[in-house]
Formats: C-alpha cells, sequence, structure tokens
C-alpha cells in the first residue's frame, strides 16, 4: 500500500474517532495500517499484527512474553525449580532461551547501564553464557561445563528475577507511540482524539485481542490464551498452565495456572464495562465493543 494511501486511510479513522463514529473494525484498519509505516515501533507492530492474525499466533512480542514467563514460572515455582535451587549441574532445556528473551526484552543498553559495563560487553557476557562452551544439550537438560564468574551469575540472577517479568503493553504507552509515529510520518494530521478517545480505543482494542490462543512449546503441547480481565485494573491477560509436580505411579501431574498481562490500562471495570461484572465473568462471558456507549458489552 502507497504511504500517502494510508495515511489518508488513517486521517479519515482518526475523524471518525474525533466524531465518536468509529467502530471496532476502525480501530483494527488503524492498528494494521499503521503498522505498515517504516517508523512504527514495537509496540504498534505487535498489536497491529496481533489484531490482524487474531486466531493463532506463534510468533510476536506478546509471543515472547509469554514464553519467557511460562519457562520463568517454570523454573521459580514449577516442577523444574529443583534444578535452579540445587548444585546439579543440570539446567532445564529453555534455559538459554530464557536468558536470549530476558536481556533482549530488558534491553543491552539498560543491562549496561545496570552493570556499569559497555552495550558490546553484554552482548559478549551473553553470548559465552549460552555457548557450548558453557552448556551443552543433553536430552531435556543443558549440562553446565564451567563455573560462572561473579559478573555472570549476577546477569544470570538479574535475567532469572521473577520481578522482571512484569512487563506488557499499556494504553498510554501505545497512543503516546502512535501519536509520536504521526508527528513525523503525518505532521498536518491532528491526532489529539487519540487521547481523548484513550478509553474507547482500549476497549476496542481489548475485545479485538480477547480469546486468541498462542502455540508457546508445540513440540510439548504448551498453549496460552488471552482473556479480558480485571477489577481494578482492566486489562487483556495471557493465561498458561505450569506443571507443579510431575506424573508419578501413584499420583498424576499438579498443574497451577498462571495469568500475567499482555495489554493493559489503568481504568476499572466501572469505567470500561457496560453493566455489572465480577471475577466469574472473566473466561466464561463474551465481551464485545458497543460503539454507542464506548464500553464493553457483556453478553
Amino acid at each position: 500500500m502507497k504511504k500517502s494511501v494510508s495515511l489518508a486511510r488513517i486521517e479519515g479513522i482518526i475523524k471518525r474517532i474525533e466524531n465518536n463514529s468509529f467502530v471496532d473494525n476502525d480501530v483494527l484498519v488503524l492498528m494494521v495500517t499503521l503498522r505498515e509505516l517504516p517508523r512504527a515501533g514495537v509496540k504498534i507492530f505487535e498489536i497491529g499484527s496481533f489484531v490482524a492474525h487474531s486466531d493463532v499466533r506463534d510468533k510476536g512480542v506478546v509471543k515472547d512474553i509469554l514464553s519467557r514467563n511460562y519457562y520463568m514460572f517454570s523454573m521459580s515455582l514449577g516442577s523444574d525449580r529443583h534444578l535452579i535451587d540445587s548444585d546439579d549441574d543440570r539446567l532445564p532445556y529453555y534455559f538459554p532461551d530464557v536468558i536470549k528473551m530476558q536481556a533482549a526484552m530488558i534491553g543491552h543498553e539498560k543491562l549496561a547501564n545496570d552493570f556499569g559495563v559497555s552495550k558490546g560487553k553484554i552482548k559478549s557476557l551473553i553470548d559465552n553464557l549460552i555457548s557450548k562452551k558453557t552448556m551443552i544439550k543433553n536430552g531435556e537438560y543443558f549440562i553446565v561445563q564451567r563455573p560462572f564468574s561473579p559478573i555472570e551469575i549476577k546477569l544470570l540472577q538479574h535475567c532469572t528475577s521473577i520481578i522482571s517479568t512484569d512487563d506488557g503493553i499499556s494504553i498510554d504507552e501505545l497512543i503516546s507511540d502512535i501519536r509520536q509515529l504521526l508527528k513525523v510520518e503525518a505532521p498536518l494530521v491532528n491526532t489529539q482524539p487519540l487521547e481523548d478517545r484513550k478509553r474507547e480505543i482500549f476497549c476496542a482494542l481489548a475485545c479485538l485481542m480477547n480469546d486468541v490462543r498462542y502455540v508457546l512449546v508445540k513440540d510439548k503441547g504448551v498453549n496460552a490464551s488471552t482473556i479480558i480481565y480485571g477489577m481494578d485494573r482492566v486489562q487483556v491477560s495471557g493465561v498458561f498452565r505450569i506443571k507443579m509436580v510431575d506424573k508419578s505411579e501413584s499420583s498424576d501431574a499438579v498443574y497451577q495456572t498462571i495469568m500475567h498481562p499482555v495489554f493493559y490500562s489503568g481504568y476499572n471495570s466501572g469505567e470500561i464495562f457496560d453493566g455489572v461484572v465480577d471475577v466469574r465473568s472473566f473466561g466464561e462471558k463474551t465481551f464485545t465493543y458497543n460503539s454507542s456507549k464506548g464500553l464493553i458489552s457483556v453478553i
């Protein structure tokens, strides 16, 4: 699509947003069109891709967040925690992937600032940590081949901290990024309506992003799905299960459900839903965007 056509389409949708005459499909087209602009950032591209392919997703930032969190919670709470807590030289088969994904999400520049070293040093540390000289794959495990240095231990602790999984994309960040993008790509377009109708845009996007299935670990049949959730802070959350106890001769495997926000707002349920909701509504009810009220209807 030519850039001029894309910008004309974007401007037309923003005018409908300004007039409060837009529907959820307008928001879908807006995000899909924005992601095609050359300077579109990661958040815009990810949300645009999410709503464009909202059946089964097998790639993207949200998928990486969910995959990383599945692995992190499996190590910290699940049946793999004994490997991390013990003096055994074995690590879970996904450990190098966790380090790579988490370092990428935190950002090499931030890690460099936190550790007082250069970005090149951070990259070198990560490359060495996940190299075959350090860890060798052996079936379901990686076997550690050498002792870790003090700075490597510190980096591993930082990248495997469960506190570091508190991320996702906020509607405030998304709208800000869109306005900054259009300030460069289409400086004459009035983007204030995006800020003025931010709550309504969130409602439409939340419905578009609801009930999407993700494949996290294909060969092990591990999946996640998204649901609209939240009373104090409404969000779209990814939901997956981790194995707490392996199956044995005397009992079945035990699983725990984990929920993590992937797209969130600062709005409470009274500001978002057309009708009364409670915790039991989430995951059981159908949600649709009510364009006449600018709210999410519960069916």
